[in-house]
């Protein structure tokens, strides 16, 4: 139960934060850079970096469970692996033109892809407990992904109606936001347990079972 709830909780928070910031990354750019020429190539860094992020968030919580069985050398071979992978790819992909300073990117998506799954992995071995995966990590990641697409496709519409960059790029921050929280609860991802974390949380925790919003 611990092990989902960490699990769940930090997806839920860490989905729409990196999705959100890689879909919109060009208009964040261009807020704080307006006159930075080379935006539209930090834009792709930060798109990849911030899903990077995602997984970077995921996989902090899972090294502190292995830590806490006991395996604390598990996460630390796991990071030196994640490591000597995105050193490599950075050596192949930087070199090719086409790609270029991006690979930089891709090796870091890299590097935490194979962190997180190692550590899952491990996790799951270790502890002897298999988690509800699509529970814990998928439902926010259909919230994430539907958050994305909202945002992204709201930041494109009112920037061609003419609106400034900081107001349509807020709207769209905001639309993303309510698009993912109905779909969290549309899904049920919460669960009772999750909400008594909050504060007051026994009174939400009520008033969302009684319209059946929890899992």
């Amino acid at each position: 139960n611990n092990i989902e709830a960490v699990l769940r909780i930090v997806a839920i928070i860490a989905m729409p934060v990196g999705l959100g910031i890689s879909v919109l990354s060009t208009p964040i750019l261009q807020i704080f850079y307006p006159e930075n020429e080379q935006v539209s190539i930090m834009a792709k860094l930060l798109f990849r970096l911030a899903i990077a992020g995602v997984l970077a968030g995921i996989a902090m919580p899972v090294t502190s469970m292995l830590q806490a069985i006991g395996k604390q050398k598990i996460p630390v071979r796991n990071v030196l692996i994640g490591v000597a992978t995105k050193v490599t790819l950075n050596a192949i992909l930087v070199g090719i033109p086409e790609i270029n300073i991006v690979g930089a990117a891709y090796s870091t998506l890299a590097c935490y892809t194979v962190i997180v799954t190692l550590n899952l992995t491990s996790l799951m071995r270790h502890s002897g407990v298999m988690p509800n995966l699509w529970g814990t990590l998928g439902k926010p990641a259909i919230a994430g992904v539907l958050c994305m697409i909202t945002a992204g496709a709201t930041s494109t519409l009112f920037g061609n109606l003419g609106l400034s960059l900081v107001v349509s790029t807020a709207i769209s921050v905001i639309l993303g936001g309510i698009v993912y929280i109905f779909v969290l609860f549309a899904l049920k991802t919460l669960t009772k347990e999750d909400i008594k974390l909050l504060p007051k949380g026994e009174k939400i925790a009520k008033v969302l079972e009684k319209f059946k919003l929890l899992g």
